[in-house]
């Protein structure tokens, strides 16, 4: 499953498909969307990539903080 962090407005202009949008920088209020999930579903969390985007990092903390052990930052 694919996690894009970056903000709504980049998500709407385009995402990877089926991928689902969840702002690294205020990652709480999207917590809902990920509690019904199995635990050991593998997360690959992207943004505008490079070392200068940290929102994908920040998805990836916040879901390891809610349980799930599969999580990969793509670069």
């Amino acid at each position: 499953m694919f996690v894009d962090a970056r903000p709504e407005t980049q998500y709407n202009d385009g995402h990877i498909a089926g991928s689902i949008h969840a702002y690294g920088d205020q990652f709480a209020p999207n917590i809902p969307k990920f509690l019904s999930m199995p635990k050991d579903r593998i997360f690959v969390c992207y943004c505008g990539g490079g070392d200068e985007c940290t929102l994908s990092h920040e998805a990836a903390k916040g879901l390891c903080q809610i349980g799930f052990k599969k999580v990969f930052v793509y670069k």
